[in-house]
């Protein structure tokens, strides 16, 4: 909220660790806070929490996955 208000009508992009951006979709969908919960809906690595914020208030939010990614070939011959 103190960046949203510190920094109106601006994108911005917060990163963090799997945890804090799992515990805040869980705020945001009022979901019970509890550790089921934490590993119900859970943040891949490299996932991300998109916000729309309306001043301090966010009015929607989503999990975005991360991109797909072409598996490397072997380097076993």
């Amino acid at each position: 909220r103190r960046l949203a208000r510190e920094h109106p009508g601006e994108t911005m992009a917060v990163v963090s660790h799997a945890d804090p951006l799992n515990a805040a979709w869980i705020l945001l969908d009022g979901r019970a806070h509890n550790e089921r919960e934490m590993y119900r809906k859970s943040i891949d690595k490299a996932g991300m929490l998109r916000l729309e914020m309306a001043g301090e208030k966010p009015l929607t939010w989503e999990y975005v996955p991360p991109p797909e990614m072409a598996k490397p070939a072997s380097a076993a011959a």
